[in-house]
């Protein structure tokens, strides 16, 4: 998946949440849970600085859900808002469920090897293009994830212009 299915994703979560239970989310509880649900792809600044290929295992692992939980409330309950730490966790299990849609998907339960996606499960991972049909499958995620972002942008816009759509 690519930033804007992320944030979308998170997004749509968000609105669902506040529909469902009748309330309202706070600015902190938006912002942990968008950037929530792109941080499982801040292990490409790994890759990128060790020359190492990380990318879909640990940052997208339930370890890594529940790790992130423990870590968040122990820091946001120094405020008195520990409880909004469920929202980091819910943001980074919406990226593993979309990420979970590619041929590729995630190592789910790192550090076991397995690979799971929607479509399989595999000990391999796809590292490169193996052939046009696999470039051609991005290209396709890549064109669709511009289409929900400018939507997405088009609504917000929307929202703000005429308040009671």
């Amino acid at each position: 998946m690519f930033p804007f299915m992320h944030l979308v994703g998170g997004w749509i979560l968000g609105k669902s949440f506040e529909i469902i239970n009748f309330i309202s989310l706070n600015n902190l509880e938006w912002f942990l849970l968008l950037f929530s649900s792109i941080l499982p792809d801040f292990d490409f600044g790994i890759d990128w600085f060790f020359k190492k290929r990380t990318h879909r295992t640990f940052t997208h692992s339930l370890f890594f859900v529940i790790s992130s939980f423990f870590l968040g409330f122990f820091l946001l309950e120094k405020i008195g808002v520990g409880e909004s730490a469920i929202f980091i966790s819910l943001g980074i299990l919406i990226h593993i469920f979309l990420d979970m849609v590619s041929k590729t998907g995630v190592m789910l339960f790192w550090p076991y090897q397995g690979w799971f996606s929607f479509f399989n499960i595999n000990k391999k991972i796809i590292t490169k293009f193996q052939n046009i049909s696999d470039l051609k499958y991005q290209i396709n995620f890549l064109i669709f994830d511009i289409v929900i972002g400018l939507i997405w942008f088009s609504y917000i816009y929307l929202q703000n212009i005429m308040p009671h759509i």
